[in-house]
């Protein structure tokens, strides 16, 4: 889940909030999590957070990254976190997941970067226009996925791609997962 920074290495916490891998095509809720409000799905979601960080930070391993969601190009915790028909909904659980990072990076005494992981360049901008406007202010980097074989944007362009997105956004960009088979 999450790396020991080690001879200069940085660390990243990932959060898939689902009960198997996230992807764009599944972000399936862990069971516990599948019957209950959206109320208490925010609360759970902030207090599983809070407690994983905790735990790390109590063992002096706070990660310097935490990403929320992985690939949440349809939103998370699926279908309360649905991002398309629940925008609302979505940016309230993901802004509670927000909070306690930043609750536990103060209490820590560190600069936690907070990671909004979206697959594929071609999808950044038309999935951040719009969530400024509906709640989504607090994060710190743009984090994609690119695989050259499934995305439009040539891997000669991506460097120029990733500076617009830098521009138009005003966040900093992290490729979070990639390949390129041999």
């Amino acid at each position: 889940m999450a790396a020991v920074k080690a001879h200069g290495l940085l660390t990243c916490l990932y959060f898939h909030y689902s009960y198997s891998w996230a992807d764009p095509s599944k972000q399936v809720p862990p069971a516990a999590w599948s019957a209950v409000t959206l109320t208490e799905l925010h609360d759970s979601l902030y207090q599983y957070t809070f407690k994983t960080l905790t735990r790390l930070k109590n063992a002096g391993l706070m990660p310097e990254y935490v990403q929320v969601g992985n690939e949440i190009n349809p939103g998370f915790l699926l279908p309360q976190g649905d991002r398309w028909n629940h925008k609302t909904d979505f940016i309230y659980l993901l802004n509670s997941a927000i909070s306690a990072v930043r609750t536990v990076s103060a209490s820590a005494g560190t600069d936690t970067k907070i990671i909004i992981h979206i697959a594929a360049p071609e999808n950044v901008s038309y999935w951040f226009d719009g969530m400024a406007s509906a709640g989504l202010t607090d994060f710190d980097i743009i984090g994609i996925s690119y695989y050259y074989m499934w995305s439009t944007v040539p891997l000669q362009n991506l460097g120029d791609y990733i500076r617009n997105i830098r521009t138009t956004f005003g966040k900093d960009v992290m490729i979070m997962e990639t390949c390129y088979p041999w």
